[in-house]
């Protein structure tokens, strides 16, 4: 079941309350050659790195909900979504790959099965790892770090650099609710690193939605809200949805 129908239902009330390579062309002077790793998790505002909702480009998708994933409970989110997923084992996974604190903005339609033949969902995901090897390896080899089982066949397309190093990669499963399939789920994602955190840029919606340079910009437009965040800066968006 993709992973529409578990965050439209904001993970059941929250449940507790390999990629590809580097980018190539840079990203027009946003990226920097180093960005800071010693602090806190707790210390990093991830939620202010999230995009805003003014930088979503549909009108009517807006944000449903906005939280931080201890590894606790993105592993159980893991559960939820991938029922083959053993919470506990999983944990144990995440804690030896390095994860420390994830945040996840999460934005959709309010009645998103009226809209099945447009783009559903845009997510914006930072996760903070134990050091920038760590990290990297969530970029190149864990799928981001986001809800996707370790065996899931990724196809890949290429990104310009974005921070210290970037990937863009499709991952298809079938949509299902119920009884009833609405066939290939298809989620864009375009992933940056920025020290030892993993940024994510998510579209989701069913075959024929995808848009990859969407992802790109909306990517680009997250990694201005990533360094004014190291820089203790606050910004605003400067964009607006348009109709349709």
């Amino acid at each position: 079941m993709p992973r529409l129908a578990i965050l439209a239902l904001c993970f059941l009330a929250l449940i507790f309350g390999a990629c590809g390579l580097l980018g190539g062309d840079d990203d027009g002077g946003t990226s920097r050659s180093s960005y800071p790793t010693e602090f806190a998790p707790e210390d990093l505002d991830l939620e202010a790195m999230a995009l805003k909702p003014d930088d979503i480009p549909v009108r009517g998708i807006d944000p449903s909900f906005s939280d931080f994933f201890t590894n606790e409970e993105w592993a159980a989110a893991f559960q939820e979504t991938l029922p083959e997923v053993d919470a506990g084992q999983k944990q144990i996974q995440l804690e030896a790959q390095g994860r420390q604190l994830g945040h996840l903005t999460f934005f959709t339609w309010d009645r998103w099965f009226e809209h099945l033949g447009r783009l559903q969902q845009i997510e914006a995901h930072s996760t903070i790892y134990l050091d920038e090897e760590s990290a990297s390896n969530a970029l190149r080899i864990h799928a981001c770090g986001l809800l996707i089982a370790d065996d899931q066949q990724l196809d890949e397309f290429d990104v310009p650099r974005l921070g210290s190093e970037s990937t863009g990669f499709f991952s298809t499963t079938t949509f299902e609710v119920g009884n009833i399939s609405f066939g290939q789920f298809i989620e864009t994602v375009v992933c940056f690193r920025t020290g030892r955190v993993v940024h994510a840029v998510v579209q989701g919606g069913l075959d024929g939605t995808q848009d990859t340079d969407l992802g790109i910009d909306l990517a680009r437009r997250m990694l201005v809200y990533v360094n004014a965040t190291f820089d203790g800066e606050d910004i605003e968006s400067d964009l607006g949805p348009e109709d349709g």
